[in-house]
């Protein structure tokens, strides 16, 4: 990157504004990706709150507990806390009224 902005002032400055338009893309874009990332985490962090029934919400969202369960099902996903063991690694310390307050409110 470096070697390549020294060319561009000796060779022709125009080229670095080029350079200036392709960084602030560079960064637009990584914070696109970055977004993604973090949508996809909680989707994931969700279904697996789904499936194991955390605080409620499988219970209270019943047909869609059903649906992620045959989508784990149909590709075979064995490990159904790996998002929850992460966030929560020692949930189970964790007393019942305050798990439970992460809950829906209709339970």
């Amino acid at each position: 990157m470096v070697l390549l902005l020294i060319a561009t002032f000796i060779l022709n400055k125009w080229l670095s504004l080029g350079l200036i338009l392709l960084f602030v893309v560079d960064r637009y874009l990584a914070k696109e990706e970055k977004d993604s990332w973090i949508f996809l985490s909680a989707l994931l962090l969700t279904t697996e709150m789904l499936i194991n029934d955390f605080a409620g919400w499988g219970t209270a969202f019943s047909n869609e507990r059903e649906q992620v369960i045959k989508i784990y099902n149909d590709f075979s996903i064995t490990h159904r806390t790996l998002w929850l063991d992460y966030y929560l690694e020692n949930r189970n310390e964790i007393g019942s009224e305050i798990i439970l307050a992460f809950g829906p409110k209709n339970v």
